[in-house]
């Protein structure tokens, strides 16, 4: 009995450990997503408000849920189901737009005066990498958090108070 406390005692100590650097790691993220999502909201471009309401953070447990992972996603969609945000950021080459129904019209406006056609030559978009400017923007505060997070958990694994 007395062998089985000595090898016991030292793991418990080690799972005591892991649960506060998970712990740790998890307060960590979710200060990374208040910090980032006013940032990345501000810097979505606006046309009708959708994309950047659409703006969501999630942390994702990875590998057995040993590792967390902070998840921010702009999960807007086009009629057709698709995720545009994808298509901001990125930028579209030139494309044909037909209805999605055969026989179908398409109907939209152009500088006030609606359109009605069966294909459009769409000539593309540029990208507008706003989620890489948020990030930039915000790397000073998220190498503070970051730091923060790394003394911390250098302290739990090495013995010291946090």
């Amino acid at each position: 009995m007395e062998i089985l406390f000595r090898t016991t005692a030292p793991l418990i100590g080690a799972e005591y450990r892991k649960v506060r650097v998970g712990m740790l790691v998890n307060t960590g993220l979710r200060a990374l997503y208040r910090l980032l999502e006013p940032i990345l909201k501000a810097a979505t471009p606006v046309r009708t408000g959708a994309l950047r309401g659409s703006t969501k953070g999630q942390i994702l447990h990875a590998s057995g849920a040993r590792d967390q992972i902070l998840s921010v996603r702009q999960e807007a969609r086009t009629k057709a189901g698709a995720y545009y945000g994808r298509f901001v950021r990125e930028g579209t080459r030139p494309h044909v737009i037909v209805p999605r129904r055969p026989g179908g019209i398409l109907a939209f406006r152009v500088n006030g005066e609606w359109v009605f056609t069966r294909r459009v030559n769409h000539p593309g978009t540029l990208a507008n990498p706003y989620h890489l400017r948020a990030m930039e923007k915000a790397r000073p505060q998220i190498e503070a958090i970051a730091g923060r997070m790394a003394s911390d958990i250098v302290a739990i694994v090495t013995g010291g108070k946090k």
